[in-house]
């Protein structure tokens, strides 16, 4: 593991203190280390996405109409 040694306004420990309490955290760096690791999962997740669109504009234009794609959506089911 590395250390890391981190400066930071007054008023902003005090409220990732007060945050790493309410949140039942052991340590403040528990908190912090914990948006880090949301931060990261939100990265991965908007990557997928941006992977997953590119996919579907690649893929070119539907030949169903916008009435048989909303009702394929809204019924769940994907032929």
């Amino acid at each position: 593991m590395t250390n890391l040694s981190l400066e930071m306004p007054d008023d902003l420990m005090m409220w990732a203190q007060s945050r790493a309490k309410e949140g039942n955290f052991a340590r403040t760096v528990d908190f912090l280390l914990d948006l880090v690791r949301q931060d990261q999962n939100r990265a991965t997740q908007s990557a997928e996405l941006d992977r997953e669109l590119a996919k579907g504009l690649a893929s070119g234009r539907s030949p169903r109409s916008a009435d048989e794609i909303l009702t394929i959506a809204r019924s769940g089911f994907v032929a």
